[in-house]
């Protein structure tokens, strides 16, 4: 898309989690109000500090306005779903389209060295990441990210120093993603090396049906296919077990994370003089965002993974081209007045750079 379309879908993207973060905020302050306003006065005399809300609205108020930004947060969210979904699907198009284009005009040679089934697959599974996978992870990612930054604005709002712990919290889990993005993405170049021969054995399969039932080699072609099979299969576990060790310490870092917010709150939180609204705000926005650190962690790993099919697929962009032949414009009147085509000390090779096959013919 052109950069107008793509500066819409990031308005929108700020605008959602504006409006999630606005949903957020306001019912703590919704529960302030109504703690001030049922609070009684005490009976022994004792005086009691309460804090009054800077705005006293009504129910009716706060009822209205939560369905507003309820309202808001559900049109841009849909908004931004649709129009990100839209322009995904047309670099979608526009990667294929160049590809093809690309491998419909090159040389022989292309053909020659890369077997069909290394063409299939960027066909079939990287454009398959690209169409379905890759704008999924994209999108998770992008709105993770905008919301980690709405929590870690609304913890500071209520109690700057949990941001320590939060920094803390964020350096183990950049080391734990730089570690596994060290291993996975090298396991998904090699799950891919390993599908090509998956296709090539079976496309030759096919071609060649007639001639294997003839010779009796069913057998034989099948047990090399299970070999195909069996390394591809095995690069794919590897990739799947590497993820789930991931998420594995993701989960207990998030387990941390949360139980020494939890006894912060119950060990200081009176000396501190936080309100019941704002305790509350601390600790959901605070197990929010260790599950969108850790779900933030996988996806933004996961869209470095998904990224190695555009990579594949950006391989056959600047293939060399078949050359042209120059026919004139202007040919004779008369042409063509003979049936007949005439090679004279003509020479032949297969590539620019290698030794001629044929000379002077």
């Amino acid at each position: 898309g052109n950069i107008c379309f793509v500066a819409i879908v990031i308005i929108l993207y700020i605008l959602a989690q504006l409006s999630a973060g606005g949903v957020d905020y306001f019912v703590s302050f919704w529960v302030n109000i109504e703690e001030f306003r049922n609070t009684s006065p005490p009976k022994n005399g004792t005086v009691e500090v309460v804090v009054r809300p800077s705005i006293d609205w009504s129910t009716e108020t706060c009822v209205n306005i939560y369905g507003g930004l309820i309202v808001a947060l559900f049109v841009t969210a849909l908004l931004r779903s649709v129009l990100f979904y839209k322009l995904a699907m047309i670099s979608s198009q526009k990667l294929h389209n160049m590809m093809f284009h690309s491998i419909i005009g090159t040389t022989m040679r292309f053909f020659d060295t890369n077997p069909s089934g290394r063409i299939l697959n960027r066909f079939s599974k990287d454009m398959g990441a690209i169409d379905e996978l890759l704008p999924k992870v994209i999108l998770d990612a992008g709105q993770i990210m905008l919301s980690m930054a709405g929590s870690l604005i609304l913890v500071a709002v209520v109690n700057p120093q949990f941001l320590i712990l939060v920094a803390i919290t964020g350096v183990f889990f950049i080391l734990l993603r730089h570690v596994f993005l060290r291993s996975s993405k090298n396991i998904k170049r090699l799950e891919g090396i390993m599908r090509s021969p998956v296709f090539t054995h079976l496309n030759a399969t096919l071609q060649g049906l007639t001639t294997i039932r003839a010779f009796g080699a069913q057998d034989i072609l099948r047990d090399e296919f299970d070999k195909h099979q069996d390394c591809h299969t095995s690069a794919w576990f590897m990739f799947i077990a590497a993820s789930s060790a991931f998420g594995f310490w993701l989960d207990i870092l998030c387990f941390i994370f949360v139980g020494l917010i939890t006894f912060s709150f119950l060990t200081f939180g009176e000396n501190l003089g936080l309100r019941g609204g704002d305790v509350g705000l601390a600790i959901t926005q605070s197990a929010a965002l260790t599950g969108l650190l850790q779900w933030g962690m996988r996806q933004s790993a996961e869209v470095s993974n998904q990224l190695m099919s555009v990579e594949r697929v950006l391989d056959y962009k600047h293939l060399p081209q078949e050359k042209q032949p120059d026919i004139p414009k202007n040919p004779p009147k008369a042409w063509p007045d003979k049936g007949e085509i005439v090679f004279n000390n003509m020479g032949l090779k297969y590539i620019e750079t290698g030794d001629l096959c044929f000379r002077k013919i």
